[in-house]
């Protein structure tokens, strides 16, 4: 049946995304501060960056896969040095609990710079074709409808766990205070400096 690989990309993306990385901690850092919206949104640009990644481990672009392996410590590093201006720029930002950014500009510009720095991590490739080989590639790369429905259920998987985490943070938003959000902040910003240092290091280190 065609949705079993509907409910096979779903159980991946949702898998794949699980692990609290830069994407998770902005989007729950943007749900406590500016609503769920906003941290679905965020959670959106890293689904979609997930559609790139399975996409490519799963059609087997060889041009593109070929890059990314051979610049995978450049792209490395350069994601690192984003994620950690990013971790500088929120720990020295000083949120409300009053701020509200609802409109369509900041939703396109949250969502094409998440986009990009999702992108900007060859990780979650090696990922999927890890989870692809374990799985077996051969049942769901047999025709192009299935690799259709498998794609847009790693999205919606992806965008599943993303959206629980905002909304989990936006549950929490209500008992949220100035003071609370402002901790919140340096930590979020702290975590993401050091995600950002590990990250630039080992692409460094493999330069």
């Amino acid at each position: 049946m065609p949705l079993v690989y509907l409910l096979e990309g779903i159980v991946v993306g949702f898998v794949g995304a699980m692990p609290i990385g830069p994407i998770g901690i902005l989007c729950i850092r943007r749900a406590l501060t500016f609503g769920r919206k906003q941290g679905i949104v965020t959670g959106l640009g890293g689904a979609a960056a997930d559609i790139v990644y399975v996409t490519i481990a799963l059609f087997g672009v060889k041009l593109v896969a070929d890059f990314v392996a051979l610049e995978q410590h450049s792209i490395r590093f350069c994601g690192g040095i984003a994620v950690l201006a990013i971790g500088i720029f929120v720990m020295r930002s000083h949120p409300t609990s009053r701020v509200t950014a609802n409109n369509m500009f900041e939703h396109t510009r949250l969502f094409v710079s998440t986009l990009l720095l999702a992108l900007s991590n060859p990780v979650p490739l090696l990922g999927f074709a890890a989870m692809l080989s374990a799985i077996g590639i051969k049942h769901i790369a047999g025709e192009t409808i299935t690799r259709i429905l498998f794609v847009a259920g790693v999205f919606l998987g992806s965008l599943i766990w993303f959206s629980l985490l905002a909304n989990v943070a936006n549950a929490m938003r209500r008992t949220m205070t100035d003071q609370k959000l402002s901790i919140i902040n340096k930590v979020a910003g702290l975590v993401l400096i050091v995600l950002g240092l590990v990250a630039a290091g080992s692409g460094l280190s493999g330069l």
